[in-house]
């Protein structure tokens, strides 16, 4: 779990940026790996095991689902401040 921590790290400094709450700080570590990534699994498909590719597809799905929280984070007290206070302090995390 902690191999995943920059990842959701990342993921939520990157929509936070998305949505203008970074004022002058961006956030692209994450979108531009996430690219990459599926076009590996584009170029690479006839030697993905199925079951793997299946995972790599369901995790993308997933992750597609944060901005969701995102959203309902932002209806909520205060949520918007901390946002953009988690973006202030934040920095991105080298994902592997």
């Amino acid at each position: 779990m902690t191999a995943y921590m920059p990842y959701i790290n990342n993921k939520l400094l990157e929509l936070i940026d998305d949505n203008v709450l970074s004022r002058d700080k961006h956030f692209t570590e994450h979108k531009e790996n996430v690219k990459k990534f599926v076009e590996q699994m584009s170029e690479e498909s006839f030697e993905i095991p199925k079951n793997e590719s299946e995972r790599n597809t369901n995790f993308l799905t997933l992750e597609n689902m944060l901005e969701k929280t995102l959203l309902s984070t932002l209806k909520i007290k205060n949520g918007k401040k901390s946002l953009e206070r988690f973006a202030h302090y934040g920095e991105e995390e080298i994902e592997q």
